[in-house]
């Protein structure tokens, strides 16, 4: 070491806790926090027995038809049986419009040219894209 200071065998770890010091001064306390928890819990637990011993039950589900103004939820159903045409497909490409089309507008096309139509948003506009740009 430094100015011809031995070094020592085995340096002490300042970051172990000091137990022995931690049990003197808060051995009792601990003790005796434990004592009143196991009191307070032998309590509730007397106190709620019939609870305790009976198995938690499940909510029922109530269907969305049965809230008063809600109706059961469905998918958008709108003219997929027709496939939007070639042009107009090129023309939403043309001004960069393919973003504004919607899914489902998007897989039915795809389908329609056997290409394949899973995948995100941002994959279907990949799709189309290169389809028209390989074209």
């Amino acid at each position: 070491m430094a100015l011809g200071e031995d070094i020592p065998d085995m340096p002490e770890d300042k970051t172990v806790p000091k137990y022995r010091q931690i049990d003197k001064r808060a051995g009792p306390y601990v003790m005796n926090w434990g004592r009143e928890l196991e009191a307070q819990i032998s309590a509730w637990e007397q106190e709620n027995q019939s609870a305790a011993t009976t198995a938690p039950t499940k909510r029922s589900i109530v269907a969305d038809t049965d809230l008063p103004g809600r109706g059961a939820k469905r998918a958008k159903t709108g003219d997929l049986d027709d496939v939007m045409s070639d042009e107009a497909m090129k023309k939403s490409f043309d001004r960069n419009e393919i973003g504004k089309l919607t899914v489902p507008v998007m897989k039915v096309w795809l389908q329609s040219k056997g290409l394949t139509s899973s995948g995100k948003k941002a994959d279907l506009m990949d799709r189309l894209e290169n389809w028209f740009e390989t074209k």
